[in-house]
């Protein structure tokens, strides 16, 4: 009991308090922690604990544990849990004062000064795993090593998650006050005389979305972890990491790019199997601005579309009064219109080329490969007679401009454009404060594909009975059992 008290009394390894709730996140957690001033400080102060604990576990316990562990007690059971843990105590400083590899002390000693010294919150929390915090092992210094381990990655999460939170609502703000449903920012209800976004805009929703961490795991860090409770967040942020990559080109400041542009290949004639009344048209033409004109019969069918031009599909029916189909007008189809014997599609706007990509896209028709940076199928139907109307395909790739001229374009699909920023889910204010992928209160995931596809909800039955959690020495609120309500995507965020 003596040996206890003074143990109790030295109190060694004590930091400042368990809970790191005084840590900033910012390297150099052990010297406020510990109340030492630089690391030669916090070694000093380290080797005078494992010396004072080393003295009262060889000179003093030692001789009561072999005493203890003699024949004639060795049917006493009153002192046996008090007797493990000064013979671990004892072992573990044995095996530190011989340099045996791998004692608990040695490990206490190098998390302390290594770790716990040199690393931020991010750090800490992709060198600290959940499943090793978890079980007890009754040697002292492991115990202690544990709720070091268990405090400081604890506070990491909380800490990452708050910036996260931030960096959301700043980005979704910024995004639905400047970005919100103007074109290409739309879903659905595609008409020409929908607000065009501001290519300054996007480049600033970029220039803050790299400062926040510049992809979806930096700047959801310890949010998107929550799981399908993150989801409608998740998946607009993964969104516009597509479209990132999309704009890439031009968000490069080193580009010298003015405003957006892409290099194309049209193809004529893409889906021969599905046309209808093709073989009628004599002439087919692509027109990415005001003076290019691109031919079927072309040989080179490429360019470069800038940012501001508009751009013209036109199909010319050969002339003569005995020919039986001729174009006529569509109501229904106002970007339409008739010259003699030829169809005009006119796709006026900034975004002309975008525009008749999104208008006449006939993949959810036809079925464009989904996921890969395949041209982009657009349909032509024109009315060309009584019941009749000529139903024809023409194809666009899109390559984001390289460079250099020395290196290649990427070839990029036309991505999904998301129409408002969802507001933050409720699990992500829920759990501001509180570390629960760490306390085990929600079983996180470890990937973005599982984020957007697991079950939502995955709450822990590790929460007491009582209604809360012990941290660093205080009781934690009960959390809530049932999953948290997803919510939906067209919602706009609200400033916080």
């Amino acid at each position: 009991d003596n040996v206890k008290k003074m143990l109790t009394t030295l109190n060694p390894y004590a930091v400042k308090d368990f809970s790191f709730s005084w840590w900033n996140g910012k390297p150099g957690a052990a010297f406020t922690g510990f109340a030492v001033r630089d690391l030669p400080d916090l070694e000093s102060y380290m080797n005078i604990q494992n010396q004072l604990i080393q003295k009262l576990a060889l000179d003093f316990a030692k001789p009561i544990v072999v005493f203890l562990k003699s024949p004639v007690f060795a049917e006493s059971t009153e002192k046996q849990p008090i007797l493990r843990k000064w013979t671990r105590i004892v072992e573990q400083m044995d095996a530190f004062s011989n340099r045996i590899p791998g004692n608990s002390v040695q490990r206490l000693h190098e998390f302390v000064t290594k770790d716990l010294a040199l690393m931020d919150a991010k750090e800490i929390l992709n060198n600290i795993s959940v499943n090793e915090l978890k079980g007890e092992s009754g040697d002292f210094f492991a115990e202690t090593l544990l709720a070091l381990k268990k405090g400081a990655r604890s506070r990491a999460e909380i800490l990452l998650r708050q910036k996260a939170i931030d960096a959301y609502t700043k980005l979704a703000l910024y995004f639905n006050q400047n970005l919100k449903g103007k074109f290409p920012f739309v879903t659905s209800n595609l008409s020409l005389v929908t607000e065009e976004a501001d290519p300054d805009n996007i480049r600033e929703f970029y220039r803050l979305y790299n400062e926040a961490g510049g992809n979806v795991e930096a700047i959801l860090n310890q949010l998107h972890q929550l799981g399908s409770v993150m989801k409608s967040g998740t998946q607009f942020f993964q969104m516009m990491e597509t479209i990132k990559q999309f704009f890439g080109t031009y968000l490069d400041p080193s580009s010298g790019m003015p405003v957006p542009a892409f290099d194309f290949a049209v193809d004529f004639r893409a889906n021969r199997s599905k046309e209808s009344g093709a073989d009628m048209v004599v002439d087919w033409v692509f027109k990415p601005n005001d003076i290019t004109k691109i031919n079927k019969n072309d040989k080179l069918k490429t360019g470069r579309w800038v940012f501001g031009n508009e751009v013209k599909f036109s199909f010319r029916w050969p002339d003569g009064e005995k020919m039986p189909a001729k174009p006529q007008r569509d109501p229904a189809q106002p970007n339409l219109t008739i010259e003699g014997r030829t169809a005009i599609f006119t796709f006026k706007g900034n975004w002309g080329l975008l525009w008749a990509m999104r208008m006449q896209d006939a993949a959810s028709e036809y079925g464009n490969a989904p996921n890969k940076p395949s041209p982009t199928l657009l349909k032509f139907s024109v009315p060309n007679g009584v019941n009749s109307t000529a139903v024809l395909f023409n194809q666009i790739s899109l390559t984001v401009p390289a460079l250099t001229a020395h290196t290649k374009g990427q070839v990029m699909r036309l991505p999904d454009f998301p129409a408002a920023a969802p507001e933050l889910p409720p699990a992500g204010e829920l759990y501001a404060e509180r570390a629960v992928l760490t306390e085990g209160v929600v079983q996180g995931v470890s990937n973005l594909k599982s984020a957007t596809t697991g079950s939502a909800g995955n709450i822990s039955t590790a929460t007491s009975a009582s209604g809360g959690q012990k941290q660093g020495g205080q009781q934690q609120s009960q959390q809530p059992t049932n999953p948290v309500k997803q919510v939906a995507g067209s919602q706009g965020a609200k400033p916080r």
